[in-house]
């Protein structure tokens, strides 16, 4: 459970799930990819940092967005973020 991994590392995650809407898909990837962005959010958030998890309906898609108030990824980086392996 990532609300119980960060509240051991002293750190607040809020959970907005108010946009009902409902998205299809393999349900064990949307967990694996829910999981990895709140488990990095976790990891690079120093403790008394805020994580906040939202989803909202835009045109007919589901939106969802995770923020944290971790040190961020450097601008250097932002255009290789999704490259294989880097």
């Amino acid at each position: 459970n990532m609300r119980l991994v960060a509240q051991e590392r002293g750190v607040a995650l809020a959970l907005d799930g108010g946009a009902g809407g409902t998205a299809t898909g393999d349900g064990r990837q949307f967990r694996r990819v829910f999981y990895n962005l709140i488990d990095n959010a976790v990891k690079h958030t120093p403790p008394g940092g805020r994580i906040r998890v939202a989803c909202r309906l835009d045109g007919g898609e589901v939106v969802v967005t995770v923020e944290d108030t971790g040190f961020g990824i450097s601008e250097v980086h932002l255009p290789r973020i999704f490259d294989r392996f880097y």
